[in-house]
């Protein structure tokens, strides 16, 4: 079993590149556009 440390500091890490790439797509679609 993880840590509740560890495990935090991976779901922060994935929202983080989650975020980043939607923002990223949304950013090119604009350009699209």
């Amino acid at each position: 079993m993880l840590s509740r440390g560890l495990w935090k500091l991976m779901y922060s890490r994935w929202r983080s590149f989650q975020t980043r790439r939607r923002s990223m797509e949304s950013r090119f679609f604009n350009w699209k556009l």
